[in-house]
């Protein structure tokens, strides 16, 4: 576990600067960028992230979460107080367990004393907090019927946590030989109550790696995003073609962001080997994985179709759509009040019609774009498609 975190910097996400911080030598010298790792630690650094932390106070406004080992002292103390709160997969001498540090400003790091918890998980081990329930969240790696898992934990103080409960599992939808092997847990860009994950799924006869998307209105309830024949949806990363930097493995990371060009991404690491392959340098590479703005998914109409939205109260007078439409197709809606009547002048004949590739059009009714509702009065909207995509519906 003599693993660092080194510091880097860019204006648009695309061009990296990596300074010299000073703070810790390596090979003989401080001019470098790391800024935290197994040389400040007694516990050792492995499968670690940063978060940054809107409710705590200056000196720890940013957060880490790390695999390390126990020292004797802290496993006495976790067997003492906290006999129920240990992983039995922490290996032989029962000795792995996820730690924490913190920081004022993500360069300048102090370890957290004991374990968050004694949950034996390598990779990867992702902390949040959850602006929403007020809490703090661990995504990790868990373990149910002797296979590998995805686990979450929460807690009130980020010091100290129960052991997680598994969130997926490989069910009867996959092969006895594939498993979820780690994730990437993110809040959706502008909806902080809103999530989605990317689960990694690896096929062991043939060491290959993909990973998928997974949502939730509350970060604890998680479902597959279906696809249009089955359950569950492709792979939305897979490895490269051969030869290539990322041919073996793909591994999603931490932060679901904005990008320059009106789109969105998450960065992800590959290897040119699978990953139980021999490894020699060069070991991979990081990129960008992304999507135009909010297209990760989509409610397809082939032909044609019709969907209802649950009334909603919301702040503002209009509704924005991101969608795509051939020339043939269209998107039509109309608003409705609480029983379903559609509103003076805003019915399906109403509505002018949306075509082509829009990320954010405003959806109007003989040019006036304003929903026709009473002022704080809940809205209906209905919706019907051609040959249409929708990817989102915002209020604004």
């Amino acid at each position: 576990v003599g693993n660092y975190v080194r510091y880097a910097e860019s204006d648009d996400g695309e061009t990296w600067r990596l300074p010299d911080v000073g703070l810790i030598e390596h090979g003989g010298s401080n001019r470098n960028n790391i800024v935290y790792g197994a040389m400040l630690t007694q516990t050792g650094y492995h499968g670690g992230s940063v978060f940054k932390d809107p409710s705590a106070p200056p000196a720890e406004r940013y957060k880490g979460v790390n695999l390390g080992d126990m020292t004797p002292d802290m496993r006495e103390r976790c067997g003492r107080d906290r006999p129920d709160e240990i992983d039995p997969r922490t290996g032989e001498r029962g000795t792995t367990a996820l730690f924490g540090s913190v920081s004022p400003d993500g360069i300048h790091w102090t370890p957290v004393d004991d374990p968050l918890v004694a949950q034996n998980s390598d990779t990867h081990n992702i902390g949040l907090y959850d602006e929403v329930r007020g809490r703090y969240v661990l995504y990790c790696r868990s373990w149910f019927y002797n296979r590998r898992t995805i686990g979450r934990t929460e807690s009130d103080e980020f010091r100290r946590f129960p052991l997680p409960e598994e969130l997926f599992w490989p069910g009867s939808h996959m092969a006895p030989h594939d498993l979820w092997y780690t994730q990437s847990t993110n809040r959706m860009p502008g909806a902080p109550d809103y999530w989605v994950m990317f689960p990694m799924r690896w096929s062991l006869p043939t060491d290959h790696f993909t990973w998928h998307m997974a949502t939730s209105p509350d970060g604890m309830v998680w479902d597959l995003v279906p696809g249009p024949e089955s359950d569950t949806s492709g792979p939305v990363c897979a490895p490269g073609e051969p030869e290539s930097w990322d041919a073996g493995v793909v591994a999603p990371g931490l932060g679901l962001v904005g990008l320059p060009g009106d789109r969105m991404g998450v960065l992800y690491s590959g290897s040119p080997v699978p990953h139980k392959h021999p490894r020699k340098p060069p070991l991979g590479k990081l990129a960008w994985a992304w999507w135009p703005k909010g297209r990760l998914v989509a409610l397809e109409a082939e032909n044609e179709g019709s969907f209802t939205l649950w009334q909603l109260q919301f702040d503002g007078r209009t509704a924005r759509v991101n969608v795509t439409a051939p020339p043939a197709g269209w998107l039509r809606a109309e608003a409705c009040d609480q029983r379903g009547v559609p509103l003076p002048g805003r019915s399906f004949d109403d509505c002018d019609p949306i075509t082509g590739d829009v990320l954010d059009q405003p959806i109007t009714w003989q040019g006036e774009s304003d929903l026709g509702h009473a002022e704080g009065a809940p809205v209906v909207l209905r919706f019907r498609l051609r040959a249409a995509k929708l990817y989102s519906v915002r209020f604004a």
